[in-house]
């Protein structure tokens, strides 16, 4: 029985912005000015780290799918 084709891994790019503007916003209420590399480096880091554990989460779900389940010739013999 064929399994249903799996949807790809989409890069979150509205968590990086997210990151990006939160950043910003808590540079700007602490020190009152903003530094719009060090935001821009943590956000697409963050983001890129988030892409990473996405897919490696669905690869690893996809290879744990792929094992036979055991039927019932397959468990050991109990006696009652």
């Amino acid at each position: 029985m064929a399994e249903p084709p799996v949807p790809p891994v989409r890069f979150p790019l509205a968590e990086g912005v997210g990151i990006f503007i939160g950043i910003v916003a808590w540079d700007v209420l602490t020190l009152g000015e903003f530094d719009l590399l060090k935001a821009s480096l943590i956000g697409a880091s963050s983001a890129l780290a988030w892409y990473g554990v996405r897919t490696f989460r669905r690869r690893a779900s996809r290879i744990g799918t792929s094992r036979p389940t055991p039927g019932p010739t397959d468990r050991p013999d109990r006696e009652p």
